[in-house]
C-alpha cells in the first residue's frame, strides 16, 4: 500500500522532470516532403487557380525520381539545370507543346538510360558540341518543340542507342545538324517537321551501320541537306523536302529504300547517289531542284526509279564515273533543259 501511494505521488513529479528534460533538446526541423502523393508520381509547377505552394521544383523532381517515375508538369516556364540519371517520363499537362516551356541549363548526357518527354518546348542558354547525347540509351520524345541555338549537333545518338520521335517540331540555326547518328543506332520518326538546320538528319561518316525509319516527314531551309545518310539502311515514306541546298544524299554503303518523296525547290539536287550508295525509289515528284532532279556519281553507285515526275530543272538525270540509273515509269517534263545526261561511263536505261 505504502508503494501505490509512493507513485502516486511521485507520477506528477516525473511528467514534470519529462517535459523540462526533453525540451533542452533543439526543435527537429522537419525537411519539407519530396515524395508525391501518389507513389511514382511528381508533380511540378502551381496550378492557375489554387495555391499550391508544396509542389516542387522540376529540378528536384528530376533529382529524386525513381526508375520508372513520371513527373507531371503543369503548364509554366521552367529551367532543368540537371540531366536525369534514372530511367523517367516527364510529361507536361497540356495537349499543347506551347503551354510548357522548359529552358535547358546544360547539355543532357544519357547513359544506359530511357527517357521520355511529352507535351512541351525545349530551349537552351548555352553553347555546346550537343543538347541531347545518347550512348547505349533510349530517348523517346512526342509533341514536342524544340528550338535551338549555339549547337552543334542537337541530338547525338551513339553506340545502339534508339530515339523514337512522334509529333514533333524541331527548330535550328542553319548551323546545326539535328539528329545525328554513330554506330549501331537507330531514328524512328513519324509526322516531324525539320526547319532551319544544316542537315535535318545526318549520319556520321564511313562510322554508321544503323538504321533510320522515317515516314510522314517536312524538311525545308537546310544550308546541306533535307538527309544526309553515310552508310547504314534508310527506308521512308510520305517525306517533303524543300528550299535546302540539296534534297537527300545517300553516299558511301548507304541502303536506301524510299516511297512517295517530294522534293523540290533545293539549289543543287533532289536526290544525289554517290560512291557506292543504293538508291531504290517509287511514286516521286522532285520539281524545280535547279542543278538536276536526280544525279548518281561513282562505281557502284546506283539508283531504281519507279513512277516518278521530275519538271522545271535544269537537268533531270546525270551519271556519271560508272554509276547506273534505271527507271521505269518515269515522266520527265518538257520544261527541263536536258533530260538525261551521262558522263565518264554513267549508264540510264529507262523503260516504260
Amino acid at each position: 500500500m505504502s508503494k501505490l501511494k509512493y507513485l502516486l505521488v511521485s507520477l506528477p513529479f516525473f511528467a514534470l522532470f519529462a517535459v523540462v528534460k526533453f525540451s533542452q533538446f533543439p526543435e527537429k526541423k522537419v525537411e519539407p516532403t519530396i515524395s508525391p502523393k501518389v507513389v511514382g508520381r511528381w508533380l511540378v509547377g502551381k496550378h492557375a487557380q489554387f495555391n499550391d505552394a508544396d509542389t516542387l521544383e522540376l529540378d528536384t523532381a528530376v533529382k529524386h525520381a525513381l526508375n520508372g517515375d513520371t513527373i507531371l508538369v503543369r503548364p509554366g516556364n521552367y529551367q532543368l539545370k540537371m540531366h536525369p540519371t534514372k530511367n523517367i517520363t516527364i510529361r507536361g499537362l497540356s495537349g499543347n507543346f506551347e503551354d510548357i516551356k522548359i529552358d535547358l541549363r546544360t547539355p543532357i548526357k544519357l547513359q544506359d538510360q530511357t527517357l521520355k518527354l511529352e507535351n512541351m518546348s525545349l530551349s537552351n542558354s548555352f553553347n555546346s558540341d550537343y543538347a541531347f547525347k545518347l550512348n547505349k540509351s533510349n530517348l523517346y520524345m512526342d509533341n514536342v518543340k524544340v528550338k535551338l541555338s549555339g549547337i552543334r549537333k542537337a541530338f547525338i545518338l551513339e553506340t545502339q542507342s534508339a530515339l523514337k520521335s512522334l509529333n514533333n517540331h524541331f527548330i535550328g540555326d542553319n548551323r546545326a545538324s539535328s539528329i545525328y547518328l554513330r554506330g549501331a543506332s537507330k531514328f524512328f520518326a513519324d509526322n516531324n517537321k525539320f526547319i532551319k538546320f544544316k542537315n535535318a538528319i545526318e549520319t556520321d561518316h564511313g562510322k554508321f551501320n544503323g538504321e533510320l525509319q522515317l515516314q510522314n516527314l517536312e524538311i525545308s531551309h537546310c544550308s546541306s541537306s533535307g538527309i544526309y545518310q553515310y552508310g547504314g539502311q534508310l527506308r521512308g515514306k510520305n517525306i517533303s523536302i524543300s528550299k535546302s541546298a540539296s534534297g537527300i544524299i545517300a553516299t558511301g554503303s548507304a541502303i536506301t529504300e524510299l516511297e512517295q518523296v517530294y522534293i523540290q525547290e533545293n539549289e543543287f539536287y533532289g536526290l544525289d547517289i554517290i560512291n557506292g550508295a543504293i538508291v531504290h525509289i517509287d511514286l516521286f515528284q522532285f520539281n524545280k531542284n535547279k542543278v538536276a532532279g536526280i544525279r548518281a556519281s561513282g562505281m557502284k553507285s546506283k539508283a531504281e526509279l519507279n513512277n516518278g515526275h521530275i519538271s522545271s530543272s535544269n537537268l533531270a538525270l546525270l551519271a556519271e564515273h560508272q554509276a547506273k540509273i534505271i527507271g521505269q515509269n518515269l515522266n520527265l517534263t518538257d520544261d527541263i533543259n536536258i533530260k538525261i545526261k551521262t558522263n565518264n561511263g554513267g549508264e540510264i536505261t529507262l523503260g516504260d
